[in-house]
């Protein structure tokens, strides 16, 4: 697991997953290489607590929704409202849009 980092003014805040009580829907949602697109959704588990981000990524046409896991987060602007990803666009893009089969 990866540490995340979240910024709200001057404060910062780390530890495995403390970004996902900052994000919103709406969000931009920035890869390594550039701008990714917007949170559409957050899923949460019954903790309540967001686990997946649904982002709306590309154009009118080629839009995609891929499904995000939350440990993917390096770092959450809520000053900013913007959601930093590891990764780059294109193999973000490319993740699936449908969560993952869990019996």
């Amino acid at each position: 697991m990866g540490a995340a980092t979240v910024t709200r003014g001057d404060q910062s805040t780390s530890g495995p997953y403390p970004a996902v009580a900052a994000i919103r829907e709406g969000d931009a949602v920035v890869a390594e290489d550039g701008v990714l697109g917007r949170v559409d959704r957050l899923l949460g588990s019954d903790a309540r607590t967001p686990v997946y981000l649904v982002v709306c990524a590309g154009r009118a046409l080629r839009r995609r929704y891929p499904v995000v896991h939350v440990s993917l987060i390096t770092e959450v602007d809520s000053r900013r409202r913007l959601v930093q990803l590891r990764g780059r666009r294109e193999t973000i893009g490319r993740l699936p849009e449908a969560l993952p089969f869990v019996y």
